[in-house]
């Protein structure tokens, strides 16, 4: 009926700061049971697990909860919890990634597709293409390869936009403005354009 909305499922883990990630349940002495038989069985004592480490948590003195020093992607591995500021997209960002919207900073390592729209604290880095998508970042907006609009593109920066070329696109910024082309765009910068 329409009601599914493809373009925000969000398929990453995300973080606010002070956060409670984990907590630790202490092992056990265990309880005295039975066999079918009738015989006692004694119980072993169970094993304590070791303290989770990592970068971006904070650890209560009994070491027994873990809160998030700071917002961002949470990553568990190797008995490790690591909260990073930064949000790495290592493919095209399209509706089977979902739209961003994240405190810190966002690095798309493929493209964006057509009416994707990218919301990021700190600063959005895309290493391909973007194509009439919408960025929206605290710092700065660097497209690698440049934006096609289509007349419904819209980029808004707290700091500069650097791309090789802007064509179709609505671009404000609180810096610069650096480019090869700029092609039927409305520029606003609050200290210079450089072609």
């Amino acid at each position: 009926d329409g009601s599914v909305d493809y373009f925000n499922n969000a398929s990453y883990e995300f973080v606010k700061e002070d956060q409670l990630l984990a907590e630790y349940t202490p092992a056990t002495p265990g309880e005295y049971g039975y066999t079918v038989s009738g015989k006692l069985i004694i119980p072993k004592r169970g094993k304590d697990l070791p303290v989770l480490r990592g970068k971006g948590v904070r650890i209560t003195e009994d070491k027994t909860q873990y809160f998030a020093t700071c917002s961002g992607q949470i990553e568990y591995q190797n008995n490790k919890i690591n909260i990073i500021n930064c949000l790495s997209i290592n493919s095209d960002l399209d509706i089977s990634v979902g739209n961003i919207n994240f405190d810190g900073n966002v690095e798309i390592m493929g493209n964006i597709i057509p009416n994707m729209v990218v919301r990021a604290t700190g600063y959005v880095k895309v290493n391909g293409y973007v194509e009439s998508a919408s960025i929206y970042a605290g710092d700065d907006v660097v497209l690698a390869k440049g934006i096609q609009g289509g007349g419904i593109s819209y980029i808004e920066a707290g700091g500069d936009v650097l791309a090789p070329f802007f064509e179709s696109t609505t671009i404000k910024c609180n810096g610069s403005l650096r480019s090869n082309h700029i092609l039927n765009c409305d520029v606003t910068a609050n200290d210079s354009v450089l072609l």
